[in-house]
């Protein structure tokens, strides 16, 4: 993570560099993704309200644009 945050790509999403955290022990997963699909994305934001859940590959732009904009609401 410290490696892409570092890279020119992961600069424009500095802003997340200290709030994202890596679901080592699946716990996450296990409540929220459907049937261990992997990636699993996640987005609580500050009030402890999930503002975005998405399981496996973001493909489309849309579904880019959801994502950054519950990143957006949560902070």
């Amino acid at each position: 993570m410290e490696k892409f945050f570092k890279s020119t790509h992961g600069s424009k999403w500095h802003h997340l560099s200290q709030t994202t955290y890596l679901d080592t022990n699946r716990l996450a997963n296990s409540k929220y993704a459907k049937s261990g699909i992997m990636p699993l994305n996640i987005v609580i934001g500050k009030d402890g309200v999930i503002k975005y859940i998405h399981s496996g590959k973001i493909t489309a732009e849309e579904e880019l644009s959801e994502l950054r904009n519950a990143i957006i609401s949560g902070l």
